[in-house]
């Protein structure tokens, strides 16, 4: 989720505010109304201003237009998994990404939320291990090692994997996060509450929401 809202955040930024993106949309459809692209911004674009109902009718419209375009059906992929939930068709959909895109970081994001999705936590481990491996300096993969580590109770390795996080990314907000876990499974209340700052909470706030 994060690093969705991330690449949305960035898209958005680059395009101008909501409603001149909003006008680049309706120019898109007035030149070519089946536009696969079109639909695709137009369902991130909802994803972010209005609601995940909304979106995925764009984003569906995206993928039946362009079945094979491995950002469309990741974005596809993503809201039927981490939105509506929609494992069953999640399940067919991931073993098209892997064939079409198989060695990107975005791929792997996928299998880990599909293992995460029916509560496998193991294999979503596995998937975001292989993520971290290629993208090391992202501190988005780390957080979530870090979180799976603990949703699979490997306690020791997630505080040691918390402790290198923390000090190899000592100023993130995931950071912070992760060290909140790990004081909150230690029982240490004190310490967890102290690092729950108001830039930390307007951060979850905003990062956090489905």
């Amino acid at each position: 989720m994060i690093r969705a809202e991330q690449t949305l955040k960035n898209g958005i930024t680059l395009l101008g505010d909501n409603e001149i993106l909003q006008d680049c949309i309706k120019n898109i459809f007035k030149f070519n109304p089946d536009f696969a692209h079109g639909y695709r911004l137009s369902g991130l674009l909802k994803l972010k201003t209005e609601n995940s109902k909304n979106a995925y009718k764009d984003l569906k419209h995206s993928f039946q237009f362009n079945p094979s375009d491995p950002e469309t059906l990741f974005w596809y992929f993503y809201i039927l998994c981490f939105h509506l939930g929609r494992s069953k068709i999640t399940a067919s959909l991931l073993k098209k990404v892997l064939e079409i895109d198989p060695l990107t970081p975005a791929t792997n994001g996928s299998a880990v939320w599909h293992s995460a999705n029916v509560g496998d936590f193991e294999n979503a481990l596995k998937s975001m291990n292989k993520w971290y491996e290629m993208e090391p300096d992202s501190v988005v993969a780390a957080f979530y090692v870090g979180y799976f580590l603990t949703a699979c109770e490997r306690y020791e390795d997630a505080f040691s994997f918390i402790d290198t996080v923390c000090q190899k990314f000592p100023d993130e907000n995931l950071s912070q996060l992760l060290q909140i876990f790990k004081y909150s499974l230690q029982k240490d209340k004190n310490n967890a509450i102290q690092l729950f700052t108001d830039e930390l909470i307007q951060y979850c706030w905003e990062n956090f929401e489905a």
